[in-house]
């Protein structure tokens, strides 16, 4: 399943289907060191064809470029994406702009849920690793990580996040190998 920045840019991202209903990033941990303004396409993998229509999300940089309003060509939902750093690694995180129940995403609307993902950006190229939905299970159950399993059909399955802040950097300080996606989603500016 995709979630829409870089779901979603991602997060997007790439794939991921796994929310929290708190943030991973405080105030205090936004970076204004980088800037993703500007309008980012999958990048197409060697051997591919590039699709008619790609994928593509347009970003515009707010709060000194700490925070950004999304836009994707194929959603009708925008997001408020903010970037940060947790140790040495950065991160981003995302949620919707306008949270009303008349679409058909019912995870991310009515109630605020973030999606997050780490990034790496060298030049004009993001690298997004979203969470690893496969394990991600297993891990918080491992870690007593509180969560629970939202599928309110066959056709949908998502894992919602319900611990603090401070216990979701814990975790990602710990166990981010482990988290998150060892191949990333790839965007060209």
């Amino acid at each position: 399943m995709r979630t829409s920045l870089l779901l979603v840019l991602i997060v997007a991202a790439a794939s991921g289907c796994t929310f929290s209903v708190h943030p991973i990033l405080n105030t205090d941990d936004l970076t204004t060191d980088i800037d993703l303004t500007g309008t980012w396409k999958h990048a197409v993998a060697e051997g591919e064809t590039e699709p008619d229509d790609p994928e593509k999300w347009t970003l515009q940089g707010f709060a000194n470029n700490s925070a950004y309003d999304a836009t994707g060509n194929h959603s009708p939902q925008e997001f408020v994406v903010e970037i940060g750093r947790l140790g040495e690694q950065r991160y981003l995180q995302f949620t919707r702009s306008d949270r009303s129940l008349s679409d058909d995403s019912p995870i991310l609307s009515g109630v605020p849920v973030y999606g997050f993902a780490r990034f790496e950006l060298e030049g004009d190229e993001l690298r997004v690793y979203p969470i690893n939905d496969q394990t991600v299970g297993d891990l918080l159950t491992k870690r007593a990580v509180p969560f629970r399993i939202f599928a309110p059909s066959d056709m949908g399955r998502w894992c919602i996040i319900t611990a603090e802040t401070r216990v979701l950097q814990q975790l990602i300080g710990e166990q981010s190998d482990l988290l998150f996606a060892t191949e990333p989603t790839v965007l060209r500016r």
